[in-house]
């Protein structure tokens, strides 16, 4: 069960609720200005055509953005006012905004007036929460005056509050990290509270290490032309503690609601209609990936308790041997000097430029973790001398630097709020990086704090800072903000200065840092993974809803520890979960101190979970699945390229491309690899079959056999421990790559080209690939290839196949290319390739006599293997 948790949530007094009541309005350029009864106001922003604010606030207060959003200067798109008795509408070219005036109400409407999504109601507002706390006269930030004035008082706390509409058809995604089905609709509690969830498994009501109040509603909408599905989101722009109430259980109809413990109540509405479009729209306001290293969409290995760097060298041979493919190695806690102090190294780890140089010798890259918790233990080593005398330190609501226990029994924690101690600890990095280091992997950053060591002081105690300790003020107002509201983005603010050190010291080379710990907005500064996940089933089918939600939550690199962390996998289990995650965007395989997390250790002899230590099976598993990744790198990388610009999801729940399909809306254990590939692993102990459903409005391909299934359908398949169901939606086109057992190992001559092209007339299969040198950030001045790829189909059968240079900055390695036609069901008459000159394409006996300009027919298989040089425009096939 998941460790760590928050006290339970307070739930809404209704009888405290002020519901937001509108006294008047006015027109302005952006939109609506409101003023309510008791000192209320707020504001109605048009941001874009198919986007909204909306803010309602309490007397004295100002709107504002959390630093979740990224992108503030919005050109105000066109829009009309009506106005009548009962309500206001505010129509844009995308959606229609019903400001119902009594009771005040928020409705969403397209621009045919079908209702999407609908005030109820209680409406929005604040609730004047009753509690008690303690108050302290906090000292100005950053003084060693301490003041010891403290007193229990009754306080009145406004807590923002939503209810919305819903109905029985409607499903909620999203929300961050959540160890549930797709659909969280069915759940009662979902809440967004950043915890140190140790071993975690199949619990949706769980609090994990990241918060994300944004939710996306897909509802059945009855229009003129039938039922039609339909998609909007909503984002509370909150740093707090917030709840979402999706169940009955919390609600007395189908609606739903949500709160925060503080703060303001903005927030944004989107539409529309299509999921995809959402989430582009979302990814603009929050921000999108920047292009990782190559390197960090390879498998890396990590484990808490490697004792020796010799450990780490020996680790990383193992997996050349066992010809599993591993680009990166992973150093945790147990290189960390005595009394674990941050930035120092043992004797078991010292020297590690000549270490990190043997790794590099085998192309494996080198990524170590580091915590906040400094060691304070008298006397000071050098890191806390000076996080003491530059004053860039968390301190109590009394003014006192905080001290704690973590992994040091006496620990301090940098201030990240504060732009001198991001900037202090980035400084930190430089002779790690100077001995070899490639990637930072941030821990313990919920922030995560140890229980104090004397019972009496276990009262209170959640695992975490104190609600009001102080940190400097992020939007830079006089006085500090408390914990409360700086807690959910600690982990931002730390993976900000990690990204600030890779500036210092490695300035265009492309950043790797993991992050467990996030808030809205971290995909633009790390890829999130998630976290302790208990080695058991119940963990494992956890992992799907999870990457599932978060893509749709803007955190595109994501990823899940293959085996799980806590505990130990079956060789079955670990088959499955290589199976069923080789495909999401990132991917390691890391686990526990055995001693600690294994009630009955197996002993000294227990080999460990590193993939080639499983019996021969399960490594031939590893070296298919691990290798068949490794193979798509082409196709992967394109599929990333496209999240960098549009927020497109590599691991995609089903919904995502085939809304229209209602059967798809509640699919957990499918999944969709990027555009063209569709995954369906076994989730249950013991099963050598998977019920697989095929999304309707296209036909499928299997991966293995070429056979073509119609959509629309559910087919039970075989499914032995040692295959995962794998399928291609028809009309693709999927670039590879010869295997390598890492990703620089050789550069990339022949890029092969799968073409899935469908058999009616005026079938297309299309993909935009590309490349650039993967590692630095000269794509940014335009060192970029992008390379249009389009297969037609002609009235008569023929196959056309062109090549476009869309964009042509890069001086890529590429000499040829391989085009395999799938479902060629006839030997062709004639292919010609069109270059300079024009030329017919010469017939071979096999395969293995495949060259430029040379063609290969496999009647058993129907397939048509093509080779022409890198300067082709166009292949003709005339079947």
């Amino acid at each position: 069960m998941a460790a760590n948790q928050p006290p339970v949530a307070l739930e809404l007094q209704r009888d405290n609720l002020d519901r937001f009541e509108l006294e008047s309005w006015s027109l302005r350029s952006y939109g609506l200005s409101l003023i309510g009864r008791d000192g209320y106001h707020g504001d109605i922003r048009v941001l874009a055509p198919d986007l909204v604010k909306v803010d309602i606030l309490p007397e004295g207060e100002e709107a504002f953005n959390t630093p979740g959003v990224l992108k503030t200067d919005w050109d105000t798109p066109e829009f009309d006012i009506e106005e009548s008795d009962d309500n206001i509408l505010i129509s844009t070219s995308s959606l229609v905004i019903s400001v119902q005036i009594e009771p005040f109400g928020i409705n969403l409407y397209d621009t045919d007036m079908n209702l999407i999504s609908g005030s109820h109601p209680n409406g929005m507002g604040y609730e004047r929460f009753p509690f008690q706390d303690w108050t302290r006269s906090v000292v100005p930030f950053g003084s060693q005056e301490k003041n010891d004035s403290q007193e229990m008082v009754d306080i009145r706390r406004l807590r923002p509050f939503v209810f919305r509409e819903s109905d029985d058809t409607e499903h909620i995604y999203g929300l961050g990290m959540h160890a549930s089905p797709q659909d969280l609709k069915p759940i009662d509690s979902v809440g967004q509270w950043n915890s140190d969830a140790y071993g975690y498994q199949f619990e949706p009501e769980a609090y994990l290490y990241a918060s994300n109040p944004f939710h996306i509603g897909l509802k059945d909408i009855e229009t003129d032309d039938g039922i039609e599905h339909k998609a909007y989101a909503m984002y509370l722009d909150n740093t707090y503690r917030v709840e979402h109430r999706l169940g009955r259980e919390q609600n007395d109809d189908s609606s739903y609601h949500f709160f925060s413990y503080g703060g303001n109540l903005s927030l944004y509405i989107m539409f529309g209609p299509e999921i995809p479009t959402i989430v582009e729209r979302f990814t603009e306001l929050t921000g999108r990936i920047e292009l990782p290293p190559v390197w960090a969409l390879g498998l890396q290995q990590s484990h808490w308790t490697y004792p020796s760097s010799e450990v780490i060298l020996e680790v990383a041979r193992r997996y050349r041997e066992a010809e599993i493919p591993l680009d990166a190695m992973h150093t945790d806690i147990d290189y960390f000097g005595p009394g674990f102090r941050v930035f120092t190294f043992n004797e078991s780890y010292k020297n590690p430029e000549i270490w990190a140089a043997e790794l590099e010798e085998m192309g494996v890259k080198w990524v170590a973790i580091v915590n906040p918790g400094i060691n304070s233990e008298e006397p000071l080593y050098f890191v806390a001398e000076e996080a003491f005398e530059r004053d860039v330190l968390v301190r109590t609501g009394l003014g006192e630097v905080y001290e704690a226990r973590v992994w040091p029994d006496e620990a301090v924690w940098t201030d990240y709020a504060l732009e001198e101690g991001r900037e202090w600890w980035a400084g930190q990095f430089g002779f790690m990086f100077e001995a070899g280091l490639d990637g930072i992997w941030q821990d313990m950053t919920e922030p995560a704090v140890f229980p104090p060591t004397s019972p009496e002081n276990m009262a209170d105690f959640y695992h975490t800072m104190p609600m009001d300790n102080v940190h400097a003020n992020i939007y830079g107002e006089p006085g500090p903000i408390f914990h409360r509201e700086f807690h959910n983005l600690y982990g931002n603010f730390t993976a900000i200065s990690h990204n600030r050190a890779f500036e210092m010291f490695l300035p265009n080379t492309r950043k790797f840092i993991l992050t467990r710990n996030a808030f809205t907005g971290i995909q633009r500064y790390a890829t999130v993974w998630t976290g302790d996940s208990t080695s058991n089933w119940e963990g494992f089918r956890g992992t799907f809803g999870i990457h599932q939600n978060m893509g749709l939550s803007g955190w595109t690199l994501m990823g899940t520890d293959f085996g799980g962390f806590v505990a130990l996998p079956s060789a079955e289990l670990m088959a499955r979960w290589i199976q069923g995650g080789f495909a999401a965007p990132y991917v390691r395989d890391h686990y526990d101190d055995i001693e600690k997390s294994v009630p009955t250790p197996p002993g000294p002899e227990f080999p460990g979970q590193e993939m080639y230590n499983f019996p021969e099976w399960v490594q031939e598993v590893a070296r298919q699945y691990i290798g068949l990744r490794y193979r798509l790198l082409p196709y992967l990388y394109s599929e990333v390229y496209k999240a960098s610009q549009t927020g497109w999801l590599i691991q995609q729940p089903l919904t995502f491309q085939f809304q229209d399909d209602p059967d798809t809306h509640k699919i957990t254990y499918q999944y969709m690899f990027g555009e063209c590939i569709m995954v369906a692993p076994v989730v249950q102990q013991g099963e050598r079959f998977k019920y697989v459903y095929f999304p309707s409005g296209t036909q499928w391909v299997d991966w293995y056999t070429d056979e073509i299934i119609d959509g629309g359908q559910r087919m039970l398949v075989d499914a032995p421990r040692d295959f995962l169901p794998l399928y291609v939606k028809r009309n693709c086109i999927i670039p590879s790559r010869e295997l390598q057992q890492y990703t620089g190992q050789r550069p990339l001559r022949n890029l092969q080209l799968d073409v899935y092209l469908g058999a009616d007339s005026a079938d297309r299969a299309e993909y935009e690939f590309y490349l650039d040198d993967q590692n630095t950030f000269d794509y940014r001045d335009g060192e970029f290839d992008l390379t249009g790829f389009v297969a037609d189909r002609t009235r008569r059968g023929n196959i056309i196949f062109t090549r476009e240079e869309i964009e042509d900055g890069f001086d890529d390695p590429i000499e040829r290319y391989t085009l395999v036609f799938h479902h060629v069901m006839r030997r062709p008459r004639r292919v010609q390739v069109s270059s300079s000159p024009s030329a017919d394409i010469t017939e071979v006996d096999s395969l293995d006599c495949l060259e430029d300009n040379t063609f290969f027919y496999d009647s058993c298989a129907n397939l048509l293997y093509v080779q022409v040089g890198r300067d082709f425009e166009e292949v003709f096939v005339r079947v």
